[in-house]
């Protein structure tokens, strides 16, 4: 996520540089395998209602809560 940056399209995920579909080949639906687990951590929401097909990153935790969560179950 860039500073100040609260939503992402799916698209971007799946395709920019960076991201994880094109780092590790993933294809839409592994994409959206893996968005609906992080969305069951509360971590994000998903929302693709009338073709908006972004997430929405949770306003409840920090970058650092985040990483000391992966940090913990690495």
């Amino acid at each position: 996520w860039k500073e100040g940056q609260t939503t992402m399209e799916i698209s971007s995920i799946i395709n920019d540089k960076y991201n994880i579909g094109r780092i590790f080949l993933m294809d839409s639906d592994a994409i959206m395998e893996t968005l609906e687990e992080i969305k069951a951590l509360g971590l994000i929401d998903i929302s693709s209602i009338a073709g908006l097909n972004q997430i929405t990153k949770s306003n409840r935790y920090t970058k650092e809560d985040i990483l000391d969560m992966m940090i913990e179950q690495a």
